[in-house]
C-alpha cells in the first residue's frame, strides 16, 4: 500500500474528530444554510438550532474519536484495503447515527 493511502486511511477518524472540535470552539451562532447541523427540524427556530448543533457536535466528537481508535488495529487485523473499506463503512454509519440520534432528539425535545 502506497505512503498517500495510508495516510489517507489513518486520516478519517482524526479529521473528523477535529471538525468536532472546531465547531465545539467555533459553532454557529445564527441559523444559516452553510455551517452547522442543518435539516427541516433544526432550522425551524434558533432553540432547536442551538439544541441540535451542541447535541450533534458532542455526538459526531464521541463517534470519531471512537473511529480513530478502531482504525488503528483494525489496519493490522485485515487487509490494508479491506481495512480502508471498512473505515469508510464506519464513517457512513457514524454520519447515519449522528444524523438519526440528533433528529430523534429534537423531536423528543421540541416535538
Amino acid at each position: 500500500m502506497q505512503l498517500q493511502a495510508w495516510l489517507l486511511y489513518f486520516m478519517v477518524g482524526p479529521l473528523m474528530t477535529i471538525l468536532a472540535i472546531i465547531f465545539k470552539a467555533f459553532p454557529p451562532k445564527k441559523i444559516n444554510g452553510i455551517y452547522g447541523y442543518r435539516t427541516k427540524r433544526s432550522m425551524r427556530n434558533q432553540k432547536t438550532w442551538d439544541v441540535a448543533n451542541s447535541y450533534a457536535n458532542n455526538l459526531m466528537f464521541w463517534l470519531f474519536l471512537g473511529l480513530s481508535v478502531v482504525e488503528l488495529p483494525l489496519f493490522f487485523l485485515i487487509k490494508p484495503e479491506y481495512a480502508a473499506l471498512v473505515s469508510c463503512g464506519l464513517l457512513t454509519v457514524g454520519i447515519i447515527i449522528l444524523i438519526t440520534a440528533t433528529e430523534q432528539h429534537l423531536k423528543n425535545k421540541f416535538g
